[in-house]
């Protein structure tokens, strides 16, 4: 898991900072579109409830108040009742087919007190346990009450059979002037284009804010490159700093030392796998006379010969092989996977190339030397502390010998 989470958000790169924008992106983008969504829905779905609830109404009350005639109230011990006269019924079909189909009113149900159906469009003789159910809410509730179902099929005032469509229910009660509720109008309401609306209105907004935080996203992503392409300089400039001598260009103190635990430690774990006297040569050397060097042409030359020197070094030196500025004028190249007799001839070969090169500087030509303290080691039963204080005595002692010179011991 950790290895899978470093190649996705590797450490210590700016980069890391678009992955993670990228990511948040995508992540938020879905969190809003969704979010979005369902805020959409769930207003369409109210606007809808709302918008045929208000019609349902109207139409009970322009029904009641039209077929006044027709829809009766008959009293009993148990109170009022609405009750619809069998001879009224095929006139009262008519009307409501002519008047409230074109409204896509499908069927409409007259309940009385004892939830029987007294009137339907459909000649329903009984309710069923839904519409009961509706049907008790509006009695028990006395508030109208509002159901939709998707994809049905019903037989509509004309006669036709209507499939897949989206039905609103609506059961509004019908109250005595006394205030008791004496029956239930039912309203079934075709809805499929109103939802089909709500449903193309929805995708349309969806596409329309994907888009815009598309292009938000677009923008924001070009300034984050930008930023991250800054930083990104900025932190290989801080890793430069904090890894390089900013005189040489070559390895500091630092990034030398860590390097040379590193393969110190590698030869420790490995050791016995390596053919016998293979292990890692070190060289410290020093500059001869380099303060002379300093006094006579001034600090400048004797920055530019050290620039000079790591250069020439460096090309002798091959690619594997660890080379930093120790402190000073001081220098120190360890040569992994070497064995003791090569150690000292590529010291040989370091000394012989300085003492060839010619060090120019404002019109003068300066000659360099160079003494250096050469061991060899297999990492066994030695620490490292132990083996640089060897090769730096090593070196002291090449200088007090008379300098320009190596000296060499295991």
């Amino acid at each position: 898991m950790n290895s899978l989470y470093q190649k996705i958000l590797p450490d210590n790169s700016a980069d890391r900072f678009k992955i993670m924008y990228l990511m948040l992106t995508a992540v938020c983008m879905v969190i809003i579109l969704v979010a979005s969504a369902a805020v959409i829905s769930w207003n369409s779905r109210t606007d809808l409830r709302d918008s045929v609830v208000a019609n349902s109404e109207r139409i009970v009350d322009s029904i009641y108040s039209t077929e006044i005639d027709a829809i009766l109230v008959k009293q009993d011990r148990q109170g009022h009742s609405v009750t619809l006269p069998g001879s009224a019924q095929d006139q009262l079909d008519a009307r409501i087919r002519d008047m409230y189909g074109p409204l896509n009113v499908v069927k409409v149900l007259i309940i009385n007190r004892d939830w029987q159906p007294i009137y339907g469009s459909k000649k329903i003789v009984a309710v069923d346990e839904e519409c009961g159910e509706h049907v008790k809410d509006a009695f028990s509730k006395g508030t109208t009450v509002y159901d939709l179902s998707k994809d049905v099929a019903i037989i509509d005032l004309q006669g036709e059979k209507r499939e897949h469509i989206d039905l609103a229910e609506v059961f509004v009660p019908i109250r005595h002037k006394d205030g008791q509720i004496i029956g239930v109008f039912s309203i079934y309401t075709d809805v499929s284009r109103q939802t089909q609306k709500s449903h193309r209105q929805m995708i349309n907004s969806i596409m329309a804010q994907t888009v815009m935080l598309l292009l938000i996203s677009l923008v924001s992503y070009i300034y984050i490159i930008r930023g991250s392409s800054e930083l990104k300089l900025a932190y290989q400039k801080l890793e430069t700093l904090a890894t390089t001598d900013p005189l040489t260009g070559i390895s500091n103190r630092r990034q030398l030392l860590e390097r040379v635990e590193q393969h110190f430690a590698m030869l420790q774990r490995t050791g016995e796998t390596f053919a016998r006297n293979v292990g890692l040569g070190f060289i410290m050397f020093d500059v001869d006379f380099f303060k002379q060097v300093n006094d006579t042409y001034g600090h400048r030359a004797g920055d530019s010969i050290l620039k000079e020197l790591a250069t020439v070094i460096n090309l002798e030196l091959r690619q594997y092989d660890v080379f930093g500025r120790y402190g000073g004028e001081e220098f120190l190249a360890v040569l992994p996977n070497t064995l003791p007799e090569e150690t000292e001839q590529i010291a040989g070969r370091l000394i012989t190339a300085v003492n060839e090169h010619v060090f120019a500087w404002d019109n003068s030509n300066i000659h360099i030397t160079l003494s250096a303290g050469v061991t060899w080691t297999d990492a066994e039963n030695k620490t490292l502390d132990e083996v640089l204080s060897k090769v730096d005595s090593l070196m002291y002692e090449a200088k007090e010998q008379g300098r320009n010179r190596v000296i060499f011991r295991v």
